[in-house]
């Protein structure tokens, strides 16, 4: 968003384009995936249905950006943000990515579909 126009296309253009490679050159191993999944939902008896983040468990990442400052706006006048290009700056920042399963369904016998009009 802090881009301009085309060159925001031109990412977007390259990450697909990126994308369609990464899947052409696995798709054997993407389909391979595909049914080991589809089998193991088959054996699978009891589903997570919500989960709530574990706020005790995290991983550290390093952080990149740039410093926050406020300068006078050139449409407005008043104060805006911006972050100073020339001021980089790298933190170790928490990554939480940990959650729990806080709600489970039972796999059902079977499903009852209610078709409209039907008696």
């Amino acid at each position: 968003m802090l881009k301009p126009f085309a060159p925001r296309v031109y990412a977007t253009y390259d990450f697909m384009q990126n994308l369609f490679d990464i899947c052409e050159r696995d798709a054997s191993l993407i389909r391979n995936l595909q049914q080991q999944a589809d089998e193991q939902v088959k054996s699978q008896k009891t589903f997570a249905l919500n989960w709530r983040l574990d706020a005790t468990t995290f991983d550290t990442i390093s952080f990149h950006g740039y410093e926050a400052r406020h300068k006078p706006s050139d449409v407005s006048g008043l104060p805006r943000l911006y972050y100073d290009r020339s001021k980089p700056y790298t933190h170790t920042i928490r990554y939480f990515n940990n959650y729990v399963v806080t709600t489970t369904a039972d796999k059902p016998v079977a499903y009852v579909i209610h078709r409209p009009g039907a008696r």
